[in-house]
């Protein structure tokens, strides 16, 4: 019965706020909220596997919604966004590499908080510089609890100064977005668009001629997208050219790069990161400590073979200092899991097979051998413990990941192998939302390694899906590759590392 009173506390607090700010108390019903979401904090904080935990915000993220909607009207943003955060993707956030924690529990700001429980509070008697969510899930836990997510200051101070962080909030028919930029942190309230869930939006459809009518309507969904959620932040985004975008929720698979505002593409004028939190911006406090490059291409998985993967592997070898080239049955589990580590630079061009039921089971099809099954599922790399700066994933679907309840439920709890990689330790993965062409693969992928001698991935992937839109760049019966289907998909995710540091002459 205790249990049962504990786990219906939160509701209580909750009804009281809502009558209180019904009644134009708005003290009482900010403390009232406040105490709501202390309690499902409470709760949330004793669950460990994330499908529970994606399960329990099912039907308790509403004072998350109603506490972050009094802050606005109450003009503090800044105490708003922090419980946005808080409300979304607390497993990954747990997992994260969090250096100078112990800084982080000097000055974290328990504001928009204040009713949290003792244990949730900052102790600075806990363990410093905790590398959170590897083995031990309690440490992520304690990690998270005794913080909360990071303070905009020091996420702020992570971004330059052409950079602004989107993190989009929807609560019902409306989507906050909070943008962040080097001078402060302003919410804009939009408006969310059916097109954001239609399936139209997921798919561009193939250049076949066939394929004209389902690129017409995805090309309609790209433009209402983009003039419901971006043309309103029109103001905020001046000055900037890199866009950091934490979706949520419908928002996760919509390939940013092709909306379109007032008949321009985004990635015309912007290049583009994905985050699976505002934290994840956290990797650039780290710097790149892999070296050499590990390539794979069409490993001996057991399915149709990938006779272009091969070539684009050899290709991209070439191109990559220090490279380790694998195929066929070399390109097994095992290897990966024996090169991975090391590596600054891993790519593997190969099936992508996504579960949409178990997204923790989504993996990349290696070859099999006598110490791994060649399933490499994002639930195993989000166990490892890589160094990477980049990891480029060509194949099909190896950029969608999924919600471990019903799909896109409230708290942003998802897997898939983009997240799971950077959760490993990655700076920046680059991953495709849908399938990929093989021969057409082979064409392009390797032009982004030659872009890369001089600008970052999310840069580099930019100038291609640019050419590729143009018309620049043609496969090898001489096609133009530029239909959505073959560059609209790719996207960047993760907001890499910190930059090396300035060489001098001696």
């Amino acid at each position: 019965m205790r249990r049962a009173a504990r786990e219906d506390h939160w509701l209580l607090h909750h009804l009281h706020g809502r009558l209180a700010n019904l009644e134009g108390d708005t003290a009482e019903a900010r403390r009232r909220y406040q105490r709501a979401v202390a309690e499902v904090e409470s709760l949330r904080g004793t669950v460990r596997p994330a499908l529970w935990r994606a399960a329990l915000m099912e039907d308790r993220i509403a004072p998350y919604r109603a506490l972050v909607r009094l802050l606005l009207d109450q003009g503090d943003i800044e105490a708003a966004w922090r419980i946005a955060r808080t409300a979304k993707a607390r497993t990954f956030v747990e997992s994260l590499t969090v250096p100078g924690i112990g800084s982080m529990l000097a000055t974290a700001n328990p504001e928009g908080l204040e009713n949290l429980p003792a244990s949730r509070h900052p102790n600075p008697d806990r363990p410093r510089n905790v590398r959170v969510a590897r083995g031990d899930p309690q440490s992520g836990m304690e990690a998270f609890s005794a913080v909360g997510p990071a303070s905009s200051d020091r996420l702020r101070a992570l971004l330059r100064n052409d950079e602004r962080l989107i993190d989009f909030f929807l609560d019902g028919r409306e989507v906050t977005a909070f943008v962040l930029g080097r001078n402060g942190l302003v919410a804009r309230t939009l408006r969310r668009d059916e097109s954001v869930e239609a399936p139209a939006a997921r798919w561009p459809g193939r250049p076949e001629a066939g394929g004209a009518a389902v690129t017409a309507a995805w090309r309609r969904a790209m433009a209402r997208i983009g003039s419901a959620l971006f043309e309103p932040l029109a103001a905020d985004l001046a000055g900037a050219r890199h866009l950091i975008l934490v979706p949520e929720g419908a928002l996760h698979g919509v390939p940013f790069a092709a909306v379109e505002v007032r008949g321009e593409r985004i990635v015309d004028r912007f290049r583009l990161s994905i985050l699976p939190a505002a934290e994840a911006l956290l990797s650039r406090e780290r710097r790149a400590t892999g070296a050499g490059a590990l390539v794979m291409g069409d490993p001996a998985s057991g399915g149709a073979r990938l006779p272009a993967a091969d070539r684009e592997a050899r290709t991209i070898g070439a191109l990559a200092i220090g490279a380790r080239v694998l195929t066929g049955q070399a390109a097994s589990e095992a290897a990966f899991r024996a090169l991975a580590p090391g590596a600054d630079r891993i790519h593997v061009a190969a099936h992508g097979r996504i579960d949409r039921i178990a997204p923790t089971r989504t993996h990349l099809a290696l070859a099999a051998d006598g110490e791994g099954d060649g399933r490499l599922e994002a639930g195993e790399v989000a166990e490892m413990d890589l160094a990477a700066s980049l990891v480029v994933l060509s194949g099909c679907g190896t950029g969608i990941d999924g919600g471990l309840a019903r799909g896109d439920a409230p708290a942003d709890e998802r897997a898939g192998l983009p997240r799971a990689f950077l959760q490993a330790g990655v700076g920046t993965v680059v991953a495709s939302l849908w399938e990929m062409d093989d021969a057409a693969a082979a064409v392009l992928v390797p032009r982004l390694y030659t872009a890369l001698r001089s600008l970052s991935p999310a840069a580099a992937l930019a100038d291609l899906q640019r050419d590729l839109a143009a018309g620049r760049i043609r496969g090898e019966d001489g096609t133009p590759l530029d239909h959505p289907y073959y560059w609209a998909g790719l996207l960047a995710w993760g907001a890499g590392f910190a930059a090396p540091p300035m060489q001098t002459a001696d």
